[in-house]
C-alpha cells in the first residue's frame, strides 16, 4: 500500500516552534503577547483560522507586521529545533514499513535544505522512499501537482491543504485532529478525524495484513 503523508502537524509536533516564532515575532515588532495570548492563538488556527484572523480576534495590534515577520523566522534552524516527532510516530511508521506500506512524503517548506537536514536530524529519512518538498507560495506546486503519477491508495494529513490533495487525486483522505485543525473543526466539514497517528492506521488498514506495494510513479 503507497500511503502520502504530510510531515507538520501529522508526524511532527510543532506547535512549540509556531508558539515561540510568534512570540520573538511579537518582540521584534514592540508587542507584548502574554503566553495566553500565545496558547489561545494556536487553538484559534487549530479550529481553522489563519495567523492574521487569529490575532486580529485576539485584539493584537500591529498584526500584519508580526505575522510577516514570523513568516522570515518560522522556518529558522533555531525554530526547527523545537519541532519533535509525536510520541508514536517513529513505531507506527517502522510498524507499518514492516508490514510492507511504502510512504512517500510530501511537505510545504520554503527552504528545502533545512527541511531534508531536520527530516534526517529526527530520524525519519529512511522511512520514506521519496521526499517532496513543495514551496507554499508556488500556487503550481500543490501536493497534487508534484504526485499526480503517484498510485496512492490513502492520504495523511492534518489540514484543508491535505484534504484537497487527497480529494484532487481522489484518493481516501485521513485526517489528524491532533496537528493544526481540531477534531471540532473536521467534524464542521464532515470529516472524520483521528486523534493518533496509531488511530490513522488502525483505521487505513484494520487487519494489519500485509500487502506488498512498490514506491512507483
Amino acid at each position: 500500500m503507497l500511503i502520502g503523508l504530510d510531515l507538520d502537524g501529522t508526524l511532527l509536533d510543532s506547535r512549540l516552534r509556531h508558539i515561540a516564532a510568534l512570540q520573538q515575532a511579537a518582540e521584534a515588532c514592540g508587542v507584548r503577547l502574554s503566553e495566553n495570548d500565545a496558547q489561545m492563538y494556536f487553538r484559534l488556527k487549530r479550529e481553522g483560522n489563519n495567523g492574521t484572523e487569529a490575532l486580529r480576534q485576539l485584539g493584537i495590534s500591529r498584526y500584519e507586521n508580526i505575522v510577516r515577520q514570523w513568516g522570515e523566522i518560522i522556518e529558522s534552524e533555531e525554530m526547527l529545533a523545537f519541532d519533535r516527532p509525536y510520541s508514536d510516530t517513529l513505531q507506527v511508521l517502522k510498524l507499518q514499513q514492516d508490514r510492507k506500506d511504502a510512504f512517500v512524503l510530501v511537505t510545504g517548506r520554503q527552504n528545502r535544505v533545512l527541511a531534508g537536514w531536520q527530516i534526517a536530524k529526527l530520524g525519519l529519512e529512511g522511512f520514506f522512499c521519496e521526499i517532496i518538498v513543495v514551496d507554499p507560495q508556488d500556487s503550481s506546486q500543490t501536493k497534487a501537482a508534484v504526485t499526480s503519477t503517484y498510485d496512492f491508495s490513502a492520504i495523511v494529513g492534518d489540514t484543508e491543504i491535505d484534504q484537497q490533495w487527497a480529494k484532487d487525486l481522489g484518493c481516501r483522505f485521513y485526517a489528524s485532529s491532533y496537528g493544526f485543525r481540531s477534531n471540532s473543526y473536521w467534524h464542521r466539514l464532515q470529516v472524520t478525524s483521528y486523534a493518533s497517528l496509531s488511530e490513522i492506521f488502525d483505521a487505513i488498514n484494520p487487519s494489519g495484513a500485509a500487502q506488498a506495494h512498490f514506491c512507483h510513479k
